[in-house]
C-alpha cells in the first residue's frame, strides 16, 4: 500500500510556539454586530469586562490537577506475544515466530523484494497467517510464474489481482492534484484492493458536491469524512463579548506532530498569542470543531474534540504547526476585527500543566517501585509538580524531574 500524508496525529518535538506561523482555513465565526448581550451575560471568572462590552483574559491559574489517579486500561494485560503464545499453548519464542514469521521467511524476502518490486505486473506485499505466516505476493497477472522466477520458498505465496505499482502511482497522482480543491486531508492506495481511501476535511454532502461538480468518479473511493462543524459559541451569549472566533474552515483529518507552547490571552475582544522575549505577539485561530465556553470553575475555555479542554490565558500545548489560509473568510474577519499581526493556528490546545503530566503506565511503575499504591502514587507526584511549578519549571520539565518511566 503506498501512502500519503499531509501530516501526524501526535505531540513529539518541542517547538517554540511563537516561531510558528503556519497555518489553516476557516468559516466564519462571527459574533453578532452591536453588545446587546453585555449587560446580561455573566462575566467568566478572570475576566475584565471592557467599557464596550468586549473581554480581556490575562493570566488565570492553570487548571486543577485531577484530584483521581487516572486508570491504567493496560493493568493486567498481556503485551500481545504473551497472549498469542498463552492462547495457543506456545513458549514465547514460538509464539513470536508464529506473528512475525521465523527467520527464514524475512531473510528470504528481503533477498527477493527489490527483483519483485521491478516486475511490470507487481502489486504489493501482504502478510497472512493462515494460521502459520506466510507473505502473500500480489501480481496483476501471471502471479505464479513471476513469482516462480525468483523464488520457491514455501513462505511466499503467489496472488492475482489489485493495480500495479504504475497504476497506483497514475491514481496517486490524479487524487494527489485534486486534494486542495476536494479539502482531503490525508490519501492511500489500496493496490490489493483496488481503492483510493480518502481523508476528507468536510462533511459528506460537500464533498459530494464538489465531486459531481468536477465529473469525478468515485466508484473506487472509500472516504471518512469530517463531521459537522459544531457551534462556535456552547452560550451564544458569549459572541456579543468576542470581536472574532476564527476556525479552519475544514478537518485536516491529520495533524503534524511537533508540540506549541504558549500562553493564549484575549485582549479587548480578540484572541493573542502572548509575545515572549523579543518575539512580537501572534493573532490567533482555532481548530475546525472548537467551542467556546466555560468551565466548572467559571474560566473561559476552549473545548475541542474528545476531552481536548484549554484554559485561555494559562500556558497551554497543541500539536503544531498548523495550516493557516489568509484567503478564508474567518482569517479576514480576525484581521478586520483585531489587526494585521501574523496569526497563528493552536488547533485544539490543552492545558500544559496537563499535559505534562505523567501516562498511567508511569504512575503504576511508580507505586510499584516506591510500594504504593496508585493514588497515593498519584498525590506524591502531583505535589512534587506542584513544587517545581512554584520553581518555574513547568509541563514536561517538572514531570521530568519528578518520575522517569520505569519501562
Amino acid at each position: 500500500m503506498s501512502r500519503l500524508f499531509s501530516g501526524a496525529p501526535a505531540m513529539a518535538a518541542l517547538v517554540p510556539a511563537l516561531a510558528l506561523s503556519a497555518c489553516a482555513t476557516a468559516p466564519v465565526s462571527t459574533p453578532p454586530s452591536g453588545n446587546e448581550t453585555a449587560v446580561s451575560t455573566p462575566v467568566p471568572t478572570g475576566v475584565t469586562l471592557g467599557a464596550d462590552g468586549f473581554w480581556s483574559v490575562g493570566d488565570v491559574p492553570p487548571t486543577p490537577f485531577p484530584g483521581t489517579v487516572p486508570a491504567d486500561l493496560s493493568e493486567g494485560e498481556e503485551d500481545i506475544i504473551g497472549k498469542f503464545a498463552r492462547e495457543n499453548g506456545l513458549t514465547r519464542e514460538q509464539a513470536e515466530s508464529r506473528i512475525n514469521g521465523p527467520p527464514k521467511l524475512r531473510a528470504e524476502l528481503a533477498r527477493v523484494a527489490e527483483a519483485l518490486r521491478a516486475e511490470p505486473n507487481f502489486v504489493e506485499y501482504r502478510m497472512v497467517r493462515d494460521p502459520a505466516v506466510r507473505i502473500e505476493v500480489w501480481f496483476t497477472d501471471d502471479a505464479a510464474a513471476t513469482l516462480a522466477r525468483h523464488s520457491r520458498s514455501p513462505y511466499l505465496v503467489a496472488r492475482e489481482g489489485g493495480w500495479n505499482q504504475a497504476e497506483q502511482k497514475r491514481r496517486q497522482d490524479l487524487w494527489q492534484s485534486r486534494m486542495e480543491a476536494g479539502r482531503i486531508g490525508s490519501l492511500s492506495v489500496n493496490g490489493i484492493d483496488r481503492k483510493i481511501e480518502l481523508g476528507v476535511g468536510t462533511t459528506e454532502e460537500q464533498f459530494l458536491a464538489t465531486a459531481r461538480a468536477r465529473g469525478w468518479d468515485l466508484a473506487d473511493v472509500e472516504s471518512r469524512y469530517a463531521k459537522a462543524q459544531p457551534a462556535a459559541f456552547a452560550d451564544p451569549s458569549i459572541a456579543g463579548h468576542v470581536r472574532a472566533l476564527a476556525r479552519e474552515a475544514t478537518d485536516p483529518q491529520v495533524r503534524m506532530t511537533a508540540l506549541g507552547v504558549g500562553r493564549v490571552v484575549m485582549e479587548d475582544g480578540c484572541f493573542h498569542l502572548k509575545a515572549v522575549k523579543d518575539e512580537p505577539g501572534k493573532l490567533v485561530m482555532f481548530g475546525y470543531g472548537a467551542t467556546l465556553d466555560r468551565d466548572d470553575q467559571g474560566y473561559l475555555v476552549v473545548r475541542g474534540p474528545g476531552d481536548a479542554v484549554y484554559r485561555i490565558g494559562e500556558t497551554g500545548a497543541w500539536n503544531a504547526p498548523n495550516f493557516v489560509d489568509e484567503s478564508s473568510d474567518d482569517v479576514k474577519t480576525l484581521r478586520a476585527a483585531c489587526g494585521t499581526d501574523a496569526v497563528v493556528n493552536v488547533g485544539y490546545p490543552t492545558s500544559y500543566r496537563l499535559f505534562g503530566l505523567p501516562f498511567p503506565e508511569w504512575v503504576t511503575n511508580y507505586a510499584a517501585a516506591r510500594k504504593l499504591s496508585r493514588q497515593a502514587a498519584w498525590d506524591e507526584i502531583v505535589a512534587c509538580v506542584a513544587r517545581e511549578e512554584k520553581q518555574g519549571r513547568l509541563g514536561l520539565d517538572a514531570r521530568d524531574r519528578c518520575v522517569r518511566q520505569f519501562n
